[in-house]
């Protein structure tokens, strides 16, 4: 019943062309199946005589040379040890071990129990299955560690070492090819997963071609490697309402096929088809000011490193670079350098897996000029206004005025309408609570996602907009920044959001102040009907990653040796912390640091029920002193001036 469920939700994100365009594919799934079945595959990596494909042969370097972070790479090695190349890696945050046993392929890191090895479309991978997280069985199948392996052979002094990572390369690729036969099993359903192994294979053999361990089964078996994913993507790729970053990923694990094994049948299909879907992709996934259109910062790194994987890699075999995807690829890498800031450090806005195009150590986006520091930078498109001390480029606050997601699913989007982060030298105080897990607790699921996971208010215990699935919402808001201004001493945002409309709400949200005196976000309830008056439950969430004591009126946040004070009004104060709670309750007082990872934190959450209009204020300065009560008026005075004003859009 479950099952229908979902379907009948995922129906309702087609359109009629696409619902008889997929039906009509699902027949195309029955001759493989049948083959399959009745044990008609393909030919093996024996039938691939490595002598026919140039990328086989020693000679000039087949792929680009990419720039690596070979100090990271070095530090982490020296932390890993030889216990790290004998096989133990994270899958995102849990442990797996190959160690010779081809059946770990098929473990689920996270619950230990053995995926099935049938059909793969008979794989019951979704949230809510009962062997396990996919996504965390999907990051070792990727071979991206391979890469890690071959960049220790490129840069290792030590010959032993040297040796043991190629060697470790070579037994771990033989084995994925053994047990994990075409069409069989979990990591062929999904045809990213397919694009990304033959991305990640093709560069770790490439930057081990000289080494002894790169011998003809090696070559033979990339090449069987290449063309039977290669066929698969092509044949599933991801279109209509399943685009996203999978399709990148997708286009670019077709692009890197046809260049490097053009003598393989298709390739020349594989070559046209991933660039031309990747050009038309790019333009619509890569906003014009450079955000991502899946409003998830980390899957917009994911798809602009790959975009900028394809870049190199056409521009190296001679071929012409599309000049969209060479501004695709600019604009959301200066996004992302202007968001992360000078730590490198991503906000966890939206979704975020952990996963990487090639590599951890890969330096694709941060290399080059960097854009010069701005007290404000607003990007209109992605919805997102950007606050920067002048006096310290590591100290931001983030604030959130844009839309849910990408239409129709908003998978990767959380209902985090004008929610604020605030960073400080490189600290985040006032913090997003992370993804946790697609296919674990599915309340943590459930909550990482919600409205009341993010600094911004809840109406009557709804979200902004309605999970339907673990990946689908329904009626999805609309934001908007209204204003942007500024005096000599004080600079003011305002904008407002639509996710409370169904239960006549509207929420507004300013924004005033500045770094020295402090800042006042002022957040308004309001009715824009003329009904009877109704009353509401109003809640505002502030996270904090940090040690919580009150203080007067106010709070005092303290995380090592930064401070910060909250003075808060409009309701009844309620703070809430996950290390008191019994057990592992979803809910404020958690978050999640990493994918797979839970902490305790502190949550603020400010209660109020009653008619509209109403207010709450919170004033906060770092350095753990108060607002000043003359600065607190004037940022209000301003904020209100703007709010009456009759030429801000959106206002009764």
């Amino acid at each position: 019943m479950a099952g229908a469920a979902w379907y009948l939700k995922r129906l309702k994100t087609m359109s009629p062309g696409e619902i008889v365009r997929r039906s009509l594919g699902l027949a195309g799934v029955a001759g493989p199946y049948l083959r399959y079945k009745c044990g008609l595959g393909s030919a093996g990596p024996d039938a691939y005589d490595p002598e026919r494909f140039e990328f086989c042969r020693v000679g000039e370097p087949k792929l680009p040379a990419l720039p690596w972070d070979l100090s990271s790479l070095k530090s982490d090695v020296a932390r890993a040890g030889q216990e790290g190349l004998d096989g133990i890696h994270g899958a995102l945050g849990f442990a797996w071990r190959w160690g010779g046993d081809g059946e770990a392929w098929h473990r689920a890191p996270d619950t230990g129990r053995l995926w099935p090895r049938g059909f793969y479309s008979s794989v019951p991978y979704r949230p809510g299955n009962a062997i396990g997280d996919a996504r965390v069985a999907f990051e070792p199948s990727r071979l991206q560690h391979l890469v890690t392996y071959a960049l220790v052979y490129q840069t290792a002094e030590d010959a032993v070492l040297k040796d043991a990572a190629a060697e470790q390369a070579r037994q771990q690729f033989l084995s994925w090819i053994a047990e994990n036969p075409p069409l069989s099993g979990l990591h062929y359903v999904s045809s990213m997963e397919c694009a990304l192994r033959v991305i990640a294979s093709l560069h770790a053999w490439e930057l081990m071609r000289d080494a002894p361990q790169a011998r003809g089964d090696i070559w033979a078996s990339l090449a069987f490697l290449t063309a039977q994913h290669a066929a698969f993507i092509a044949r599933r790729l991801s279109r209509h309402s399943s685009a996203g970053n999978h399709t990148i990923a997708e286009c670019v694990g077709l692009i890197y096929a046809g260049l490097a094994f053009p003598e393989l049948r298709g390739a020349a299909r594989w070559l046209r088809v991933g660039r031309d879907t990747l050009v038309e992709e790019a333009r619509r996934q890569v906003l014009q000011d450079g955000g991502g259109i899946e409003q998830a910062f980390w899957y917009q790194r994911f798809i602009v490193e790959l975009i900028g994987l394809a870049c190199l890699l056409l521009h190296h075999y001679g071929e012409a670079v599309p000049t969209a995807l060479r501004e695709a690829s600019e604009r959301g890498r200066r996004f992302l350098q202007i968001v992360a800031g000078p730590d490198r450090d991503l906000p966890p806005v939206g979704d975020g897996d952990g996963g990487y195009a090639l590599s951890p150590y890969l330096n694709l986006l941060w290399d080059g000029d960097k854009p010069s520091a701005q007290e404000l930078r607003t990007f209109p498109q992605a919805g997102y206004s950007l606050l920067t001390d002048p006096q310290d480029a590591r100290t931001r606050l983030l604030f959130d005025h844009g839309p849910l997601g990408m239409a129709p699913a908003y998978g990767h989007g959380h209902a985090d309408a004008l929610s604020l982060v605030l960073t400080k030298g490189g600290q985040t105080l006032l913090t997003d609570p992370g993804t946790y897990m697609y296919g674990g607790d599915a309340d943590f699921r459930r909550y990482c996602r919600s409205t009341a996971a993010h600094n911004t208010v809840q109406v009557d215990g709804r979200d902004q907009a309605q999970q339907e699935t673990a990946f689908i919402w329904s009626t999805p808001y609309r934001g908007e920044l209204l204003a942007s201004e500024s005096d000599d001493a004080i600079r003011v945002l305002l904008a407002r959001h639509d996710g409370y409309r169904k239960a006549g709400v509207l929420h507004l949200r300013g924004i005033a102040g500045n770094w020295r005196d402090g800042w006042l976000v002022w957040d308004r309830l309001e009715s824009p009907s003329e009904d009877e008056p109704c009353q509401h439950d109003l809640l505002l969430h502030w996270h904090c990653d940090a040690d919580v004591t009150p203080d007067g009126a106010g709070v005092r946040l303290e995380q090592d040796e930064v401070a910060l004070h909250l003075q808060i009004s409009g309701g009844d104060l309620e703070i809430l912390s996950g290390d008191v709670c019994e057990g592992e309750q979803a809910g404020p007082g958690w978050a999640s640091p990493a994918y797979g990872a839970l902490k305790p934190i502190t949550t603020l959450c400010l209660h109020h029920r009653g008619n509209l209009p109403h207010s709450f204020l919170t004033a906060i300065r770092i350095g753990g002193q108060p607002v000043d009560s003359a600065h607190v008026e004037r940022c209000r005075s301003l904020l209100l001036a703007i709010m009456d004003r009759g030429d801000v859009p959106g206002r009764r």
